[in-house]
Order: structure tokens, then C-alpha cells, then sequence
């Protein structure tokens, strides 16, 4: 019988798929014409999503750096990617077919520009990569390991904010260096003390940031429009400090095994692939602009409800897809191509 998994990073898992719906609300609802309070609060909460993709790779890499990578779990990932595509662009054709585009749809089995969502396409980089990447950083000690983080954070969250220096920056380098800085917590471990610091650090320098932009704005006109662009970026200085730090502090909480939380972190991922299918989105986040049309004091109270009903209804959907086709099938080519799929196995991990 498997054993049941503490509930601490399960939770957090439910926290960053929250944070990334909430970046996605605050991007496609937005009306832009709103009242500045409002406006203020937008910018805060929108590069929440980048905090919770940032902390989804950490958990990968802290799991895989004393692990190893699987061919089934490929499968599983791309199953996922290629269902939702298919079932959601097949539901645009017969009932929005105004709004179906072959091209779009045929694209949207494929990598590149306009195809898979992007994250499963650097994810799935930074994993084929993880077997080699952990043996490297097992090469190394703490001092070393230091230095590396430095250099990278200097090379991928500062370098950037200089206008026209993002050339380094990709999401798979960028994942690939969370999965190191993964590998530096599982071997060193951050405490619950340095942890609490990176958090409010990190909400600090976003705080001052947005405010800062906001002052500026009034002299210069669009300096906000610069800062929440590089807020927005998944390494910026704020969201990688903040990321680390909340994944510390629930990695070092005690959290039995709750059921519950278990089961809900299960659908977190089919939650992004129907959010951000580019069939649905648009008919998704329309129905919300009415979020931001209220009172300021009114504004997150709705933003917080509409996040949490949409992430209950999506992942419920792919719990019953995981339940009746998903697993079904994983248990059927597990029994069926064992033997070939253990050999790819041992092939990706050297």
C-alpha cells in the first residue's frame, strides 16, 4: 500500500494553482478603466502567479533531486495537455464555432508559439534534464552551491531589469536553475527563520515596487507599465525571493496527512490546462470583469471568492477525469508495457 503523503506540500501545491488563477483574473478580467485603489490592488496581486509557477518548480525539483525521472509521467503530462486541448476545442467547434480556428486548434497539440501551454513545454525540458542536473549539483558543496545560486540570481532576476537584457531568460534555463536551487534546499536546508525573512523581503521589494511605479507614473507617464511588466516575469527579483522563501516554510511544516488537501492537490495542473486553453479562456475570464466594477474594500473579498470557486469547479472536473480515464489507462499500459517502459526509464536516468 503507498504511503499517504504529508498534506504541507500538497497544500501549498492548492496555494500556488490559486495564485496562478488569481494572476490569470487579474490579466484577462480586467476592464483598465478602473478607479486608482483598484488599480493598485491589480498590480499587487497580478504577479501572484508567477510566484505560484515558481514555487510548482520547486516542489518538482526538491522531489527529484534524490528521485528519478519516469517515462510514465511524461505520457501522463502530455495525456493531460493533449485531452483538454482536444475536448475544449472540439466544444468550441460544435457550439462557438464563430470563434474555432483549425490552425489554432491543430496548434495546440504542438510546442511553440501559440501551441502547448508554455509551462508544459519548459517543464518538460527542466525533467528530461533532472537526472543530470541533480548528479551535478551532488557534485557540489555548500560554498560552491552559494556561489552558483549568486551568479544565477544576479544572471536571471537582476540582469533583466535593464531594458533589452532578457536574452539569457527562457523558461527552461529558468527552471532549470529553480530545480538547482531546489537541490541546495534538499541537501542544506533554509530554516523556518531565513525562510520568514525571504517572504518579507520579498513582499516588501513587490510593495515599494508597485507603489514606487504608481509615484512615478504621475511624472513620467508609463513607468508602472515598465515595473509590472518585469514583475510579471517569473525570475524577477521579488517573485524568485518570495517563491524560495513560502516554499521553506511549508516544507518545514508538520502537517499530517490530510485527506482532503490530498485529494484537491491531485487536479491542481488539470486546473491550469483548462483555464489557460486558449478556446476557453476568453469565455472564462469575460464573466468576471464584474469583480473590479465595485467599491474598493469590495474588490478582493470578490477576487478571493471567484479564485476559490474557480479552482474548486476545474479541479473537481479533473478529478473525474483523472478517476475514469486517466488512471484506467496508466494501469493498463503499466501492465501491458511494463518491461519497454522500464528500459526507457533507465535510458532517461543514465
Amino acid at each position: 500500500m503507498a504511503k499517504e503523503r504529508q498534506s504541507n506540500i500538497e497544500l501549498l501545491r492548492i496555494i500556488a494553482m490559486m495564485l496562478i488563477v488569481m494572476h490569470h483574473l487579474c490579466l484577462y478580467a480586467w476592464p483598465a478603466n478602473t478607479i486608482l485603489p483598484i488599480e493598485i490592488l491589480r498590480n499587487l496581486l497580478i504577479p501572484s502567479g508567477k510566484i505560484g509557477v515558481d514555487i510548482f518548480v520547486l516542489i518538482s525539483g526538491y522531489f527529484l533531486s534524490r528521485g528519478s525521472v519516469h517515462f510514465l509521467s511524461i505520457l501522463k503530462l502530455l495525456f493531460q495537455a493533449w485531452f483538454y486541448a482536444a475536448v475544449l476545442g472540439g466544444t468550441c467547434c460544435v457550439f462557438c464555432n464563430s470563434n474555432f480556428d483549425m490552425t489554432t486548434f491543430i496548434k495546440s497539440f504542438l510546442p511553440g508559439d501559440g501551441g502547448l501551454p508554455w509551462f508544459v513545454t519548459s517543464y518538460l525540458g527542466m525533467y528530461l534534464f533532472a537526472p543530470w542536473l541533480a548528479k551535478f549539483a551532488a557534485d557540489l558543496n555548500k560554498r560552491q552551491f552559494v556561489h552558483l545560486i549568486v551568479v544565477g540570481f544576479v544572471v536571471f532576476s537582476l540582469i533583466p531589469i535593464i531594458p533589452g537584457c532578457t536574452f539569457v531568460t527562457s523558461g527552461f534555463s529558468w527552471f532549470c536553475f529553480l530545480f538547482l536551487v531546489a537541490c541546495y534546499i534538499r541537501n542544506f536546508e533554509i530554516d523556518r527563520s531565513i525562510a520568514t525573512k525571504l517572504i518579507i523581503g520579498g513582499g516588501l521589494f513587490l510593495f515599494a515596487a508597485v507603489l514606487g511605479g504608481e509615484a512615478i507614473s504621475i511624472v513620467f507617464d508609463g513607468a508602472i507599465d515598465f515595473i509590472i511588466k518585469y514583475l510579471m516575469s517569473m525570475n524577477a527579483a521579488p517573485i524568485a525571493i518570495s517563491s524560495i522563501g513560502l516554499f521553506c516554510l511549508f516544507k518545514n511544516l508538520d502537517i499530517k496527512c490530510i485527506r482532503l488537501v490530498n485529494l484537491l492537490a491531485k487536479g491542481t495542473f488539470g486546473v491550469y490546462l483548462i483555464h489557460e486553453n486558449v478556446f476557453f479562456r476568453d469565455a472564462l475570464w469575460q464573466r468576471f470583469s464584474f469583480v473590479f466594477s465595485h467599491g474598493a474594500f469590495l474588490t478582493l473579498p470578490l477576487i478571493l471568492c471567484s479564485v476559490f470557486v474557480v479552482f474548486v469547479v476545474l479541479d473537481a472536473v479533473d478529478l473525474l477525469r483523472l478517476k475514469f480515464l486517466e488512471e484506467p489507462l496508466l494501469d493498463f499500459a503499466s501492465k501491458r508495457f511494463g518491461c519497454a517502459l522500464d528500459s526507457i526509464d533507465r535510458f532517461l536516468n543514465g
